[in-house]
């Protein structure tokens, strides 16, 4: 019974909500290395480099989803066609997902006067389950003029 009533939610079987989860918990892993080289490239270029810190930010998140996108299309969506295209989807998904955060940010901070930490750690999760979803279903789905690839046990576009 519960078996049956799991496969009913979303028209998804148990099988294919694992599939997701798998996913979201390697997009999280490697959204974490990507922050982690956007850290590091920063503290270099603005330490190590004496570069102003608003064009260390600039190089430093272009570095970040370069990485993020790098282990992302390879492991967690199994996508190596038509790399450029997904690269610039990648980049405008990426660059959205700090802008929205930053705006609401903004709002957390000044509108609703959330101290910065607080604020910060509330536009994470929204923003990233976004940029998740978003990539999944256009930046890592299936492109015309794209040859098939065989599907895998984690990827998101295997026939349902």
């Amino acid at each position: 019974m519960v078996t049956s009533a799991w496969s009913r939610v979303a028209g998804r079987s148990r099988g294919q909500w694992l599939a997701l989860a798998r996913q979201l918990v390697s997009y999280g892993i490697f959204g974490g290395v990507g922050a982690m080289t956007d850290l590091g490239t920063y503290l270099v270029l603005v330490h190590g480099m004496a570069m102003p810190p608003v064009a260390s930010n600039i190089v430093s998140v272009c570095c970040g989803i370069a990485v993020s996108f790098t282990l992302n299309s390879r492991f967690t969506f199994s996508r190596q066609d038509r790399r450029h295209v997904r690269l610039v989807r990648f980049f405008v998904v990426g660059l959205t997902g700090l802008a929205i955060s930053t705006a609401l940010l903004a709002v957390l901070v000044h509108a609703v006067h959330l101290a910065p930490f607080w604020a910060k750690l509330l536009t994470v999760p929204p923003v990233v389950l976004g940029q998740f979803l978003t990539n999944r279903s256009w930046t890592f789905a299936h492109l015309p003029g794209a040859e098939r690839q065989p599907p895998t046990a984690t990827d998101p576009h295997r026939a349902r």
